[in-house]
């Protein structure tokens, strides 16, 4: 895996690079004019939003039209879009063939994978609001998220399934694997993130013993 030094870099680099960025997008913007509704959070956060449908895309075996509809719905929802909006939402999805078990399973991912962000990010209470706006943070994150997805580390069922996603060892180890690999991108270069984001870095020795902690951990201002 590359090592990049910036979050520029790694847009540049690895994104750009490597996903067909320009065809979710497309897609997107496709979906928007299909349903004839704008959320908005399409206006804000389009670049987050673009990539958390790549990630759903990996979760669930749907063709990409529905994965996305099925991922704007649950963002809808998430962010307490209009009642008119998301009812309109709604509507359009069960149009499409798709269901209330369908809607859940993406919800439950999405909701999921913004408590593993938070965990990550040290951040008590995020929204997921507070997931999107953070780009810096959340496009290496979801990258990390790919990878584990791609190496059989992370699936669909893991992240829908609560009852399994709670499980405290379970979880401690995904988080474990998370910083290993986020680690590995930044190659823990104070230049990727600032001094305030340094501590996910750091959020694997939550988990061990007194005697298993190193200095090193000490996050100083």
């Amino acid at each position: 895996m590359k090592v990049v030094k910036s979050f520029k870099d790694f847009y540049n680099k690895i994104i750009l690079e490597k996903y067909s960025i320009g065809r979710y997008q497309r897609e997107l913007q496709k979906f928007y004019k299909n349903s004839n509704i704008e959320l908005h959070t399409t206006l804000t956060y389009n670049t987050s939003l673009t990539t958390l449908v790549q990630v759903i895309n990996k979760l669930i075996n749907y063709p990409l039209e529905k994965v996305i509809m099925l991922t704007m719905f649950s963002v809808s929802i998430l962010t307490h879009e209009s009642k008119g909006k998301t009812e309109k939402l709604y509507a359009y999805l069960l149009k499409n063939d798709l269901n209330d078990e369908d809607i859940n399973n993406v919800l439950n991912q999405l909701k999921n994978i913004n408590k593993l962000y938070n965990t990550f990010f040290s951040k008590k209470d995020g929204t997921f609001i507070d997931l999107l706006e953070d780009t810096n943070q959340l496009i290496p994150f979801l990258f990390v998220i790919e990878k584990l997805i791609s190496t059989d580390l992370l699936n669909g069922e893991m992240l829908s399934n609560p009852e399994e996603f709670l499980d405290d060892e379970k979880y401690q180890i995904l988080i474990n694997r998370i910083v290993h690999r986020y680690k590995i991108i930044s190659g823990n270069n104070s230049k990727f993130q600032n001094k305030d984001n340094i501590k996910p870095l750091k959020v694997n020795d939550e988990f061990k013993s007194p005697m298993y902690k190193t200095v090193d951990t000490i996050i100083k201002e």
